[in-house]
């Protein structure tokens, strides 16, 4: 497609775990000189093959969670699955932009689903919806139209990226976006962004959701509800002594629940008219994300 306009959506699961690397990438940010359990199971899986779902047990089963050592080899085998995927999928892909002459030209935008908690709250993976989790990189380049370099202070969500790449194309939005166009900060860093970002974990049977406005976050755990000081990443519980951001958080996430029932209503699904195919099921039930 290089000599007409192309659109490339890349998915890797690269930094997804079960976090299992070369040992020339694990050597790279192991300085922990831990040799546990998870060693073994790490050999083991280097081994075999198999459907993601079991290999994400065995290679927890292998964590110690209790052991401050194991939980830092953790966290240095995510750090070098970011280093294997700069070097073995990012890198070489935007060399090949390169090497077709289609850099200055082409936009690329990096991001990501979510982070990883490794148990700075008592949790692991991604089952929450504290600051660790829910920052994400969002890294933007067009030579030919960006200035490079500019770092964005300002806080911004994840359903800002389509609009922003809209806006960047010249291609207008849909009226009924809930997301904002980014490009004023790309060329002013200190104008403000969306600031307030509600989000969501759902699964079955539990109401899990929060609301961010300027350095508070609010943390709805069903009945449980939060009020966290964000700086160092929602490390201060402050709901006690805050009732009214407490309220007003509270008031905040229901008009979020406002904006979204008619778009739901108009957009989400509907009983029978999608469903995936057999082939496509089995890898959905093998990721996780089929039951």
């Amino acid at each position: 497609q290089r000599r007409r306009k192309f659109f490339l959506f890349f998915h890797t699961y690269q930094v997804h775990d079960p976090y299992v690397h070369p040992e020339r990438w694990v050597e790279l940010f192991d300085d922990t000189g831990y040799q546990g359990p998870l060693r073994d199971t790490m050999a083991r899986l280097r081994g075999g093959t198999g459907a993601w779902d079991e290999r994400h047990r065995v290679f927890w089963e292998g964590v110690e969670r209790t052991d401050p050592r194991a939980v830092a080899f953790v966290t240095s085998l995510y750090d070098a699955g970011i280093r294997r995927m700069d070097a073995e999928t990012l890198a070489p892909l935007l060399d090949r932009l390169e090497e077709f002459g289609l850099t200055r030209d082409t936009l690329v935008v990096f991001t990501s689903d979510h982070g990883e908690a490794f148990a700075e709250h008592g949790a692991f993976l991604h089952d929450d919806l504290y600051a660790g989790t829910l920052r994400v990189p969002l890294v933007l380049r067009w030579p030919a139209r960006l200035p490079a370099g500019v770092r964005v202070p300002a806080r911004v969500r994840s359903i800002d990226v389509m609009p922003t790449i809209l806006a960047l194309l010249d291609i207008p939005a849909p009226p009924q976006v809930q997301g904002r166009s980014l490009v004023p900060l790309l060329t002013d860093a200190s104008a403000g962004g969306p600031g307030d970002v509600a989000s969501e974990y759902s699964v079955p049977g539990r109401v899990y959701e929060s609301f961010r406005h300027a350095d508070r976050s609010y943390i709805a755990d069903g009945a449980t509800e939060r009020v966290l000081a964000a700086p160092p990443a929602d490390a201060r519980d402050v709901t006690g002594e805050e009732p009214a951001t407490l309220a007003a958080m509270r008031a905040a996430l229901a008009r979020w629940h406002g904006a979204c029932r008619p778009l739901a209503a108009r957009y989400g699904p509907r009983a029978g008219t999608v469903r995936p195919g057999t082939d496509a099921l089995e890898r959905l039930r093998a990721l996780g994300y089929v039951q």
